[in-house]
């Protein structure tokens, strides 16, 4: 019987090692697999490739993150003067009405023309620096009625104008960064 332990443990130290420690004085005996060293090199390989998928998830999200603000702070800054120019819109239009009247009152007085001509100079300044903030005026004689772009003051009868369509405008709309900041205040055809 000693031949047959003796031929089997050969085949299980192949298999098996022990590993012996001492605990509280008596020694403890513990056997490993050594057909199972390959498992803990695939958890480690499994815990790497998490990690790296954790990682590049994380970074993905923060760049996610970096633009949304960049976004953010690009929206506040192109924004940042609508309460100021929308203020300024009434001055805007009544600059357009003076300079609309001392051009039909004395068209001949040469006063009236250089008077005239320094608003104009003054006007197209203003605009020139509301426009490099994103102000547009509206286009929309002619144009058909949108409830989005206009408001409707009257609706009178024009033969030659298609129904719907903008004859008149009595006060202009504006855009400030291709979104409405004032709507335009029109006549529109029946």
């Amino acid at each position: 019987m000693k031949e047959d332990n003796e031929s089997i443990e050969p085949a299980l130290q192949n298999e098996f090692s022990k590993e012996g420690k001492e605990v509280n004085g008596q020694e403890q005996t513990t056997i490993r697999s050594t057909e199972g060293a390959e498992a803990p090199e695939k958890d480690l390989a499994a815990e790497v490739a998490f990690l790296n998928d954790q990682l590049l998830r994380a970074l993905a999200e923060f760049e996610n993150y970096k633009k949304r603000i960049q976004r953010e702070i690009s929206g506040i800054t192109q924004n940042a003067s609508e309460k100021l120019i929308i203020e300024l819109l009434p001055v805007v239009d009544d600059m357009e009405r003076a300079l609309k009247v001392a051009r039909e009152l004395a068209p001949e007085d040469p006063k009236m023309q250089q008077f005239v001509q320094g608003h104009e100079i003054i006007y197209g300044k203003l605009m020139k620096v509301l426009e490099g903030r994103g102000l547009k005026a509206m286009d929309s004689i002619g144009k058909p009625l949108d409830a989005n772009l206009h408001d409707a003051l009257m609706v009178i009868e024009v033969p030659e104008a298609a129904p719907h369509t903008v004859v008149d405008e009595h006060e202009k709309g504006y855009f400030l960064n291709d979104r409405v900041i004032r709507h335009a205040k029109v006549i529109v055809s029946r």
